[in-house]
């Protein structure tokens, strides 16, 4: 038996169900939570795959089986093809399709793994739910995960708090080096398994290929930022403010970044210099979800616009505008931005240009 973490709520002899993806964080967070007592229920959920692409479902369940029978509890599988494939691909190339760069991760959090499966083990009667995300609840406060390169709070800020309260991170608390430890002491039949890369569910896609399979965009003109054609690029709609690869211009040696793009006439504009002030945009938020409550207007927090992201000191106005305290950025509409206070998450919105 293998000490209890933190992360686990002292109650003996509750029913917990948790996501069994087949992966070792959530294998060794089944272990954890068994022999701390609980009466543990490991779900797998099935979930969609385009036609044509790799699908890992299988093997995934198949691990996710042998961890069930190697730790002797029970197994079930629930079906999350049909909200995976509405509210995660869909709306992911529907945001692509209008110029916006979504956070399919972030969606897929709150409408499968904490909508479908949360549902569905609720309804059976679980007093939790349990993930292998690397997140720490204290005291009905989500707070990052001790292994920072690890830290997964930024994908569960859209988690409404009241299911938060109801969930367990067994191994938020724990190095991800003691957590593959852990997985050889309890000898699991995938403690050796590589960690899941890419999309949620999807894996190690190419998404622009898979954004231009799905979508067609047409080819359109590289610009400078006189709005002189430079280049060629394969379609505004892949692309993001700041990157620099993936499109074509002569006579350039310097790296170029993407600054803006417009997909109604099909452009995007590249410059020396990622933060062109020519180019700046008003940031502001909606769709918002707070744990459980919006900061003050006058409170200083930490904004971070991307996985592992850079922090940036800001204060969020009555009318949700990101107002930056020193450097600031212009961030693509679409994507998530997360707050912090510490290590707290308090909760974040998908950007937009407008109030």
């Amino acid at each position: 038996m293998v000490s209890q973490p933190a992360g686990v709520m002292s109650n003996k002899n509750k029913t917990v169900y948790i996501g069994l993806s087949g992966g070792v964080d959530s294998a060794v967070s089944a272990a954890v939570l068994r022999d701390a007592g609980y009466n543990v229920i490991a779900v797998f959920i099935k979930t969609w795959a385009p036609e044509g692409y790799p699908c890992p479902t299988e093997d995934d369940k198949r691990e996710s089986m042998r961890v069930a029978a190697h730790l002797r509890i029970p197994w079930i599988e629930v079906d999350g093809e049909d909200a995976y494939k509405k509210h995660v691909a869909t709306y992911m190339l529907n945001e692509y399709a209008a110029g916006r760069t979504p956070n399919p991760d972030v969606f897929c959090n709150t409408t499968v793994k904490f909508g479908v499966f949360y549902e569905i083990a609720m309804a059976k009667g679980a007093d939790f739910i349990a993930t292998g995300h690397y997140a720490q609840m204290v005291q009905n406060e989500m707070h990052a995960g001790v292994d920072v390169s690890k830290d997964q709070t930024y994908f569960l800020w859209n988690v409404p708090h009241a299911k938060l309260v109801k969930t367990m991170f067994p191994i938020g608390n724990i190095p991800k080096t003691k957590v593959r430890e852990l997985a050889k002491k309890y000898k699991l039949p995938n403690a050796e398994r590589p960690d899941s890369q890419g999309v949620c569910f999807l894996g190690p896609i190419d998404m622009k290929a898979f954004i231009i399979d799905m979508l067609k965009p047409k080819k359109g003109n590289v610009l400078n930022t006189e709005g002189k054609i430079i280049g060629e690029h394969d379609g505004a709609i892949i692309y993001t403010l700041g990157e620099r690869h993936g499109f074509r211009v002569t006579g350039h040696e310097k790296p170029l970044f993407i600054v803006d793009k417009d997909t109604e006439n099909n452009t995007i504009t590249v410059s020396e210099n990622p933060k062109d002030e020519k180019f700046t945009k008003d940031l502001y938020i909606n769709s918002e979800n707070w744990l459980p409550e919006r900061p003050v207007d006058t409170e200083v927090i930490d904004a971070v616009f991307r996985y592992h992201g850079e922090k940036y000191p800001v204060t969020l106005s009555k009318d949700n505008k990101i107002v930056f305290q020193n450097e600031s950025i212009t961030a693509a509409a679409g994507q998530s931005v997360v707050f912090y206070l510490g290590t707290q998450c308090l909760g974040g919105g998908i950007i937009s240009y407008s109030k």
